[in-house]
């Protein structure tokens, strides 16, 4: 063997002793580990972001994770510690009780004393109000039962129902009545139901005995729903997962969907009431079925679909399901993260929560160059009010958004003190633009308006409004109507404090809105009857000019992303009576359609490809009439769907009925 030879073999060695270093390092921080590693940029997050969230989680020491689209793009701390989740054991406890609703073992409205005779006693105080007959488990769950705050025999403080107080002596009732439904430890039922399925071990969790009451009842032993909960931060994300997917896991139901909707959103008969105690501030809007959520946007910035487990010492495992998103904590015992006095006591989240959320909504910086925008101007730099007059103080600019905040009342501010109109005006267009409103909010866009009076009479008003709070709306007042004029297709506008996408295009009297992708206004102005659906008269209709603007009226509204088209009436393809589009804005993919085109150019002729209303290609004379042939068997079925509809014939009667008389069937 030659030296050369020899210095090869050595090299080679070298770089296996150092693979194999190096994949055993890695391999034991993944092995075991559920969820793969990705980075922010593979799931569309900013990695400035993320460590900006994960900077102030360590503020206070821990573990933690922030997952996307099921993988892992952010973690810190020791994956494998056990944490005191304190009351994050809650939302275990919830599941427990999801599993119990499925098997038929407890009903939610069902009396607790009919699954535990003895439930409130001790003391024998609470016996004496007359109160626990009333207790149902769904008291227990929603911390409407009134027992107060400790987890042992504590007293009640109110009737059922009545109030909202936080409390562990609740859920820990809760727990007992579970425990004797079934009759068996609660911590091995769900490690049998849940936590093994899910791939949770012994070593990743572990439930104490009761620090409260007796380690036993009936002989079985007695957990806490309160607190109690050791876990890491993977068998967080785990439960979190399961959740995120509606209680599903690989194909396997562990809790019923409707349960896990349950527990995300608000429960009716909890909002509004008023709390024992004003620790938690207006804590009834917004908890469910021992988890907390921000339905009533109470976490600003944060999507109102988010819900969280939440225990002492920030212990956290948040669900954001419009953003495939959960973050999870393990809290340090003795530190917590830093409050401000007087603060919201959600606040103390929002540092963690929102550049997480940030992340994936980056800045948006439009390029004309796309074609899908192609032509497009913006109407809102992200700094300036440049193009729009006179902003009043309820306008402001935030992080790129143009906020509205306040309510108009009657009586005070008029709604015309605050509109928002454009400094240019337009004729025909389309404009585009994001909105995110606030729960009960009310506004609207004007189209082709003059600088005073009404926009919905003067001109046109196309209605922004929570669909979702407002109840009793007219057809004619719901999202995206024409307001008095036409009404919209409902069923596309998501929750308040989510943002939304919305198109609208002027064509002479044509108008379309499109809300998320979906057509919800197709109307020609001319075919409308005399008489509008408000029964109002609507002079501004036949505008055929004037400006943009935006008409808060109650509650918060913003906007981003604002942009506009002019549609030139002499050009030749907006005489066609469908409004021209790329294919990429109607989701077709342009090589395919030419594809098409060529084959049908073979042949000679004429033809168009219209998707959504739009015409996204066309070729040969769009005037020419030709022969169609058996093709005026379709255009004839037309004739007899309008004999029908006006009652001159009826499909299953014999033909002879309609021929004249003297005409025998052929």
């Amino acid at each position: 063997m030659n030296s050369i030879d020899t210095l090869i073999r050595c090299q080679l060695h070298a770089m296996l002793i150092v693979c194999y270093f190096v994949l055993n390092m890695y391999a034991g921080e993944d092995q075991g580990f559920l969820f793969p590693v990705a980075m922010p940029e593979q799931v569309g997050m900013n990695k400035a972001k993320l460590e900006q969230a994960k900077s102030y989680a360590l503020s206070a020491g821990g573990s933690g994770m922030i997952l996307r689209h099921g993988r892992a793009v952010s973690r810190w701390g020791d994956q494998k510690k056990r944490y005191d989740i304190k009351s994050a054991t809650k939302s275990f406890g919830a599941t427990m009780l999801g599993v119990a609703i499925q098997d038929g073992k407890i009903e939610l409205d069902a009396p607790a004393k009919s699954y535990h005779p003895t439930l409130g006693v001790p003391p024998q105080s609470n016996a004496k109000t007359g109160w626990l007959d009333k207790i149902t488990i769904r008291h227990l769950a929603t911390q409407t039962a009134g027992f107060d705050k400790p987890g042992g025999y504590e007293k009640l403080l109110f009737r059922p129902g009545t109030q909202w107080h936080y409390s562990d002596g609740g859920p820990n009732w809760l727990a007992e009545c579970i425990t004797l439904q079934y009759r068996r430890d609660l911590e091995d039922l769900m490690f049998e139901r849940v936590f093994t399925p899910l791939g949770i071990t012994r070593d990743d969790l572990r439930w104490r005995k009761n620090q409260y009451r007796k380690h036993e009842i009936d002989g079985i032993p007695r957990r806490e729903f309160g607190a109690g909960i050791h876990a890491n931060v993977e068998a967080l994300a785990r439960l979190g997962y399961l959740y995120l997917h509606n209680g599903c896991w690989k194909n396997q139901q562990i809790l019923p969907k409707k349960f896990v909707e349950m527990a995300s959103r608000h429960i009716d008969s909890v909002i509004g009431l008023l709390e024992w105690s004003d620790k938690y501030g207006n804590a009834s809007d917004h908890y469910s079925l021992l988890w907390w959520n921000n339905v009533d946007g109470a976490l600003e910035d944060v999507p109102r679909d988010a819900y969280w487990a939440w225990g002492l010492y920030d212990s956290l495992i948040v669900v954001i399901p419009s953003l495939d998103l959960i973050v999870v904590r393990g809290g340090e015992r003795g530190r917590r993260l830093p409050r401000e006095d007087g603060a919201n006591h959600y606040e103390v989240l929002g540092p963690l929560l929102r550049p997480v959320v940030a992340a994936v909504f980056p800045p948006r910086v439009k390029d004309d160059k796309d074609e899908n925008e192609a032509g497009f101007v913006s109407l809102f730099d992200g700094r300036t009010f440049d193009h729009w007059l006179n902003p009043t103080s309820r306008w402001s600019i935030r992080d790129g958004r143009m906020v509205f905040s306040g309510e108009v009342k009657s009586g005070g501010l008029k709604r015309e003190d605050h509109k928002l109109m454009s400094v240019r005006q337009y004729e025909d267009f389309i404009l585009r633009f994001e909105f995110k409103i606030g729960k009960r909010a009310n506004s609207g866009v004007a189209i082709r308006a003059p600088l005073k009076g009404d926009a919905a009479f003067v001109a046109m008003e196309i209605q922004i409004i929570d669909n979702h709070y407002w109840k009793g709306l007219k057809s004619w007042q719901k999202h995206g109507s024409i307001y008095g004029v036409v009404k919209a297709r409902t069923g596309h506008l998501k929750q308040p404090g989510e943002w939304n996408t919305e198109e609208i295009l002027c064509q002479g009297s044509y108008i379309k809105v499109t809300l998320n992708g979906a057509v919800i206004v197709d109307a020609d102005l001319k075919d409308l009857p005399d008489k509008t659906l408000d029964g109002k008269n609507h002079p501004g209709l036949k505008r055929t000019r004037g400006r943009i603007g935006f008409l808060p009226h109650t509650k918060s509204s913003e906007y981003r992303n604002i942009r506009i088209k002019e549609l030139h009436p002499n050009r030749a393809d907006d005489q066609f009576p469908f409004p021209s589009a790329q294919p990429e804005q109607v989701a077709m993919d342009k090589a395919k359609l030419e594809s098409a085109r060529k084959y049908a150019q073979t042949g000679g002729g004429s033809g168009c490809i219209i998707r959504g209303g739009q015409l996204i290609m066309a070729w040969g004379d769009q005037k020419q009439k030709y022969d169609i042939y058996s093709s005026t068997k379709s255009i004839s079925i037309t004739a007899l769907g309008l004999a029908i509809m006006d009652s001159k014939i009826k499909m299953h009667d014999n033909a002879i009925k309609y021929l004249p008389s003297g005409i025998p069937p052929v």
